[in-house]
């Protein structure tokens, strides 16, 4: 498709403007944007499927326009607006009429309105798109499933059948403004103060709540629920269900004692894994050495306890030798115990991480469809059960009020430290059937307790 001929007006002004700044940064910009412009018109006849008909009757040659789409400064944008509804070939040769028929700043001015149209175009649809999402991301979303396989129940309301989701992990039951308009109650709601947030996090606010007569399996029941404005099912949530006797709490205990036993040296000490890791730093990092941090005094026996508790088990060891990095100590103080840990937030500007890649929750999920049966294997003091090499565990010292002590075992804190373990925890069950790590969690799954049962037992 050919687009030549001379741009001129009327009056010859502009074919003898553009010659004049011809290389120009100005010319170069406005013949761009002008291309642009005509790209995105091409772009739309070609997508309605009328360019190779459109190009078998243009020609250079333009038939007279109208003189009003002559003289309206707003002639451009109108046509454009025109195309974009009908793509026609007729509204291309008006707007390339107009196009070598308008003064240059014209043009100019014409393009610069039209971008900024297609600005607010998009932005207006982003919002839709987010308005949208909101709108199905609610705590009662559900997954595509059979009509049979779905948890719901009718209760009657005002003699009238209403269906409810049953959904043991909502906390309150929930109402659409549409289907409660539909039981035609009388009075007003009464203010809530309820917060509803949806399985995505989304914050909703109730129109207001509701005390209704339900009726379910010849009984009358009093249900209190909280009406929304968005559209989505009615939700009974847990307690409703208990009281209603459509779901039941089971309590089924197993004895896994036998298996306790088989593998009782799991379940005592820190374990450790074969390999050691080493730490890669950026040599170009000044090493950092960091004064000891003082302790209260009523902390000081149980905290040397705990020094003389990871000494024994061989998480660390005292340290005499001079080390370019020195890190400080921070007590973490809880109920029943108390724990000593490195403060590496130097040695952290340092580290070159390994950037390992994290499992979603999404990705795991998929990987269990048919799961009935499940079991959470923590790892007891997981990153310690890394062995350091002799470079690393001089980059871990810490200097404490009792002295200098190195780290043998990966500390809890290093900035690669999840990394490193979620590698190594994956190359270890890498090969097993439904066992999947959360960096120091072993999650195990089977559709049937057999299958649960077999898996678990050799993950361990």
């Amino acid at each position: 498709m050919s687009l030549s001929g001379k741009p001129e007006t009327k009056d010859g002004a502009l074919s003898t403007d553009r010659q004049r700044v011809q290389g120009s940064p100005e010319s170069s910009c406005f013949e761009e944007r002008l291309k642009r412009s005509l790209l995105r018109t091409l772009m739309k006849l070609k997508k309605d499927k009328k360019l190779k008909l459109f190009q078998s009757h243009l020609s250079q040659d333009y038939p007279e326009c109208i003189e009003r789409e002559q003289r309206d400064p707003e002639a451009l944008y109108i046509v454009e607006k025109m195309l974009e509804t009908c793509g026609s070939e007729r509204s291309l040769k008006i707007t390339l009429h107009i196009l070598r028929n308008m003064k240059q700043k014209d043009l100019t001015a014409s393009l610069e309105r039209d971008e900024q149209h297609n600005e607010s175009i998009k932005r207006a649809q982003q919002t839709l798109k987010t308005d949208l999402k909101r709108k199905f991301e609610f705590i009662f979303e559900e997954a595509e499933i059979e009509d049979n396989e779905k948890w719901t129940e009718n209760l009657i309301i005002n003699s009238r059948n209403v269906t409810f989701k049953l959904d043991t992990g909502a906390e309150c039951n929930v109402m659409s403004e549409k289907t409660f308009s539909s039981l035609d109650i009388r009075g007003r709601l009464k203010a809530s103060n309820c917060k509803l947030v949806t399985y995505s996090g989304h914050k909703m606010a109730p129109l207001g709540k509701k005390a209704l007569t339900c009726q379910f399996k010849g009984q009358k029941h009093r249900i209190e629920f909280e009406i929304i404005q968005q559209e989505a099912p009615a939700i009974l949530g847990r307690a409703t269900c208990q009281k209603l006797g459509m779901v039941k709490r089971l309590y089924d205990v197993r004895n896994y004692m036998d298996m306790l036993k088989d593998f009782d040296d799991l379940f005592t000490g820190v374990g450790c894994l074969p390999a050691e890791h080493h730490i890669k730093i950026d040599p170009t990092v000044k090493p950092a050495v960091h004064a000891p941090r003082r302790i209260p005094v009523n902390l000081r026996d149980r905290v040397n306890g705990e020094f003389h508790r990871m000494e024994q088990m061989g998480v660390i060891v005292k340290q005499t030798e001079p080390t370019e990095w020195v890190n400080s100590m921070v007590t973490v103080v809880t109920p029943k115990k108390i724990r000593i840990c490195m403060d590496p937030k130097d040695l952290n500007q340092a580290i070159q991480r390994e950037h390992y890649p994290l499992l979603t929750v999404e990705e795991m999920v998929s990987r269990m469809p048919n799961a009935k049966y499940f079991s959470v294997l923590d790892a007891n003091q997981g990153f310690c059960q890394i062995k350091l090499d002799d470079e690393s565990y001089k980059l871990c010292t810490m200097n404490a009020p009792i002295g200098r002590y190195r780290f043998l075992r990966l500390p809890f804190g290093v900035s690669s430290a999840s990394e490193v373990f979620q590698r190594s925890i994956v190359q270890m069950i890498e090969g097993l059937d439904g066992v999947v790590n959360i960096i120091d969690d072993l999650l195990v799954w089977g559709d049937t307790e057999e299958e649960h049962d077999r898996r678990l037992r050799s993950s361990a």
